[in-house]
Formats: structure tokens, sequence, C-alpha cells
């Protein structure tokens, strides 16, 4: 063959191979939904977001491409054991089996702290983007400081060493962390994948990014949505979790769900000059609470109710400005009862209201709105620790023992054990408190790490000077290397 005849063949074979290329192209673009062009059907809503695992896993999902949108990494530490169980679950489609593993603490398999990590490690999950709410990304040296934040605990626990060497790319900052390939962003700077990929969407993430930019609820929704319109991204699948379960999201939060379920669903609504009434009406409420306008919110909210008085998200705030700031405790109360009547998933707005009173300065009167929740869901276990906590900051050591008990025997917490120690040495039973501070001791993993709160520190070095007083010298060194290592965390 002569050189003509090379050249023709060649460039029949790069024709060949684009057209092919560009057919495959539109293919995925005809299958897959674009965001913010197409409505988006398929979107899965959870209460926790330890349930989007077996979502997963029953789909067939393997090496996928997730955009995590979350205040949190969700990616804990979990020994290869655990990780072997939750595999064997999944091939064998076990999936009853598989639910029941999460959410138990150390007695189970995975939570709402870690279910990424295990998606990630069971070969579900090939690359996450974690879209953080937090505004690093908008100012110089953004890198550098994002770096700082998660070396000292702004996400799980995470290698010093790995964080150094993540790189920032097309504005992420890229790298491998606990053996799985991340990418760090904000909404502003999530680069454009040219692949579908599954949009995992937490509700805890807006209010922090709302506030970090000084913004409303809707302000933020529909800044986030304009920033990944543009990024042309091809949707597998989307879920959104409420959250609200264990405090992660206020129960007053929980309409921002239907807000962004809307939202996907019928995209150019956020195209529109202004939002839909309703969302108009709780945006302002919610706003006032934070700018501290009463007049404005009251104002909104009492034209909110006379239209729309059956919405359970305006009857929720209603509840909620009787407490503070009418400090109508009984018509709270009444309200936040009738509403959970009606809808269990409105169940965490007693304990919510009672922390709120818990943290005032009249925190008995908190008493009735925890009773009212275990009187509804005796087994819940945020509902029993909460109580627990209640009772140990009014010094009725006793009882708070008996439901902090009950909280740790439906989920073994590290945290619960540390309650626990604190109620009995306050109590005077210092003996007993040692058990349960050892029991703690047990549970820590150095590879997970604790959360070291004032409240924390201080139950680690009393048990640390009381180990060390008894001769018990390797739990009190035990503590200490916690107070040592874990004293520079951001927690």
């Amino acid at each position: 063959m002569n050189k003509l005849t090379y050249k023709l063949i060649f460039t029949l074979c790069i024709t060949s191979i684009l057209f092919i290329s560009s057919c495959t192209n539109r293919g995925l673009k005809k299958k897959y939904p674009v965001l913010g062009r197409e409505p988006i059907k398929d979107v899965f809503v959870c209460e926790d977001h330890s349930e989007v695992l077996t979502e997963w896993a029953k789909r067939g999902f393997r090496d996928i491409t997730v955009i995590h949108v979350d205040a949190h990494d969700d990616l804990g530490f979990i020994d290869e054991g655990k990780i072997k169980g939750i595999k064997k679950l999944i091939d064998e489609k076990n999936w009853q089996e598989l639910e029941k593993e999460r959410d138990r603490g150390a007695k189970g398999l995975y939570t709402l702290a870690n279910f990424l990590y295990a998606a990630a490690h069971t070969g579900i999950v090939k690359k996450v983007y974690w879209v953080m709410p937090f505004d690093f990304f908008l100012h110089a040296g953004g890198g550098e400081k994002l770096r700082n934040f998660l070396k000292i605990g702004g996400g799980s626990l995470m290698n010093p060493l790995e964080v150094e060497a993540m790189k920032m790319e097309f504005g992420c900052l890229t790298g491998t962390l606990k053996g799985i390939d991340v990418s760090i962003c904000g909404p502003e700077t999530l680069p454009r994948i040219g692949i579908p990929v599954v949009l995992d969407i937490d509700t805890d993430f807006f209010p922090t990014y709302s506030l970090e930019r000084n913004w409303t609820k809707l302000q933020g929704i529909k800044a986030f949505f304009d920033a990944l319109y543009n990024r042309n991204i091809m949707l597998r699948y989307v879920d959104i979790t409420y959250s609200v379960n264990k405090g992660y999201l206020k129960p007053i939060h929980r309409w921002l769900v239907d807000v962004i379920k809307d939202i996907l669903q019928k995209p150019d609504i956020i195209k529109q000059p202004s939002p839909p009434e309703l969302w108009a009406f709780l945006d302002v409420v919610d706003y006032a609470l934070i700018a501290g306008k009463p007049g404005e919110g009251e104002k909104t909210l009492k034209e909110a109710l006379k239209k729309y008085p059956e919405n359970l998200s305006i009857r929720a705030y209603d509840a909620y400005y009787s407490l503070v700031y009418r400090g109508d405790y009984d018509s709270a109360l009444k309200k936040a009862v009738k509403l959970c009547k009606e809808d269990k998933r409105y169940y965490y707005l007693l304990p919510f209201l009672g922390k709120v009173i818990k943290d005032s300065k009249y925190p008995e009167r908190a008493e009735p709105f925890y009773k009212q929740a275990l009187e509804l869901v005796p087994d819940n276990f945020y509902f029993n620790r909460e109580y627990g906590r209640y009772l140990l900051k009014v010094k009725r050591y006793d009882e708070a023992m008996v439901y902090l008990k009950k909280a740790v025997s439906l989920e073994d917490d590290m945290y619960v054990w540390l309650r626990l120690g604190d109620a009995a040495y306050e109590a005077g039973r210092k003996k007993e408190a040692a058990g349960f501070y050892e029991r703690a001791l047990l549970e820590y993993d150095p590879l997970v790490g604790i959360n070291l709160s004032k409240e924390n520190g201080r139950s680690i070095k009393r048990m640390m000077e009381y180990f060390r007083s008894k001769g018990r010298d390797d739990l009190a060194q035990k503590a200490g290397m916690i107070l040592l290592t874990e004293g520079g965390r951001l927690r």
C-alpha cells in the first residue's frame, strides 16, 4: 500500500471511533436525565442516611461515582471483619438483615457516620465527590485551610499524611483517603463530570450552607441548584435524607426535603421570579428566628396559619414560636403533642423543644417534653439518652442511670457509657462509675476517634485520675492517651 492508502485507512478509522463515541455519549444523555434540564423521577427519600447503603446494593450499583452533598463525610472507619459481614449480606441479597445491622452502635455493622466507607470498601462506590457546605473554596488559600480543618477533625478521623498529600485539582481538594478516591469541593467548584452519577443529598447540608453565606434557606437551596445546573450532570438516581433522627436536622426543617424533591422533579420552579407562596412563608418564619426578628416572624406565621392551617411544617414552627418567643410552655407542649400524634414523623419535635429548654434559664421545665416523647416511643435510643442527660443535668443521678442504661441496651454507644460513669460518680458510687468508664474505654477505637467535647473531656480526665489513684495504671494511661492524641481535634 502507498502512503495515500495508509492515510485514507487511518482517517476512516479515526472517523469511525469518533462516530461511535458520539453515539455512545448521545445514548448516555438520552438514557440519563440531566439535572436542571429534565425532571428527575427516580428520587428515593429516607429518614436515616445509612438507609441508602441497602438501596444502592438492591439496585446492583457497582463502581459508581457519588456526589455526596453533606455536612459530614460519612467515611468513618469500619474494621475488616465488619466489612466482610456487610459484603456477605450484600452478596446473599439479605436486605432485611442488612437493614437490621445499621445504626446499632458497636453492636451493628455500620452507621450513618460510616455507611459511605462501607459502600466504597464493598465495591459499590468507586469515586466520591464530597460537596461540603463550608465556604473554604470561596476564599484565597481555601485548600490549605481545608487541609487544616480535616487534620484537626473537621470530618471523620483522617490520616494527616493522606490529607497533606491531597492536591487542588479543578476546584477540588483531591486524593486518596482511607483507600477511597475522594474529591472535596463546594457547589460552586464542583467540576463537570462526564459520566452518570448518583446524587446523594443529606438535608443537614443546607442550614449550614445558608448560614455560612448569610442566606435564607431558600436562597441557599436556589444557589446550590443554580451551581449544579451549570454542570450538565447526568443522574442515574437521587436520594434525599431527612437526618432528623439523632438531631442532625432540626424537625422544624423537614419542609426542606419537600422543596428539594419538588425542584428535582420540576427543575424550572427555581427559575421563576418568586417561590411558591407556602415556601416563602416557611422561609420568612425560619429566617426571622435566625435574624432575631420576632415581630416579622409572628406576623408571617399568623398569615401562614390562616392560609395553611393543616400544614405540618407551619404548625411545628407555631409550637416552636410558642416556646421561644411567647414563653408559653404549656401551649408549646400541647401543640407539639397534637402534631406528633397526627404524624409520627414529628416525634423528634418533643425532645428538640425539650433540649431548647434544658439549655435555658429554666431547665426543669423541659421534663414534660421528654416524658411525652418517651410515652409515644419508649424504646427510642435518642429519647432515652436525651432524657438521661437532662436528668443528669438537674442532678437526679439515679433516675438518669435508668434511662441511660435503657439507651445503651438499645445501641451500644461509648458516649452513653461515659454519661453513666458521670451519673454514678456524681452520686458518690465511684466503684460503679469505674465499671462504666472502663466499658467506655473498651468501646474507644483510635481509628474512629472521639468527640472530645468539654463534657467528654471532663469525664475522661476524671476516669484517668480515678484509675491512677486505684493503681489501674493501664486504664489511666489509656485515658491519658485519649486526652493527648484527641485534644487537638475540632469538635
